[in-house]
């Protein structure tokens, strides 16, 4: 979708947060209040394993990503943005079965590029809105894998200016998300994700993303990887963190 979309458009011209408990259950109960997606109590606690699965969190994380598309190198070779997702867990699903959970999750994406070849001009930019259910295998202690099925929609905006005329250009697409993983614990505060992101159409081939995730604190981590298409056409890195609730 983007390259066709980048065809068209060169053709017409990412708080110290408080430890305290008190602090802590105060945050907790809050959203628990407004999530209606949890029936556990306040003081329930969280999945003890190292990886993200079962857990309600914040995260921000900053992208950037290589290209190799030839239609935009003369241009810009480099995907810059950053995401945001937001995850919880529903609970009820594990009341039935001790053997698979289930989360619900948000996330928007945004990335841009644009540059400049003697007169001519290429500005981008992508908005990318997910929701989404992970649903994953608890029975095998470290070891999760899991599979995300969603909704996914893109919003696409390109410039070109070639100096004596400009142009604008939009695209709008929705698909069906599907990705497919694993996460596993390599320690009690390391895990290791990856995922496949099976049906994404904003690249020339589905993307594969390895990340890590290190504890620094019970309710604070960082997480950061690679990117890369199956084809080889774009590579790249995620780096940020979150805060778990």
């Amino acid at each position: 979708m983007i390259r066709r979309l980048f065809a068209v458009t060169l053709f017409a011209v990412s708080t110290q947060f408080s430890t305290q408990s008190a602090s802590a259950l105060d945050v907790r109960s809050l959203l628990d209040d407004v999530n209606p997606f949890s029936e556990l109590p306040a003081d329930q606690t969280r999945p003890e394993h190292a990886g993200l699965l079962g857990k309600m969190y914040l995260e921000a994380r900053y992208n950037q990503i290589h290209t190799d598309e030839p239609v935009v190198q003369p241009y810009d070779d480099m995907y810059q943005g950053f995401d945001l997702t937001f995850n919880t867990p529903i609970p009820w699903l594990k009341e039935l079965t001790e053997v698979v959970g289930s989360d619900v999750f948000f996330n928007f994406q945004e990335f841009s590029l644009g540059g400049s070849v003697m007169s001519t001009s290429l500005d981008m930019t992508v908005n990318s809105y997910q929701v989404g259910t992970s649903i994953y295998a608890a029975a095998f202690g470290p070891i999760r894998p899991f599979v995300q099925l969603g909704a996914q929609f893109d919003v696409i905006t390109a410039t070109g200016n070639n100096g004596s005329s400009t142009a604008r250009f939009s695209s709008n697409e929705s698909s069906f998300m599907v990705n497919v993983g694993v996460e596993a614990d390599l320690s009690d505060n390391f895990a290791v994700r990856v995922m496949l992101n099976a049906n994404d159409q904003r690249f020339s081939a589905p993307p594969l993303t390895t990340d890590l995730i290190l504890w620094l604190h019970e309710r604070f981590y960082i997480r950061g990887g690679a990117f890369v298409t199956t084809d080889g056409n774009d590579v790249g890195g995620l780096f940020g963190g979150g805060v778990v609730f």
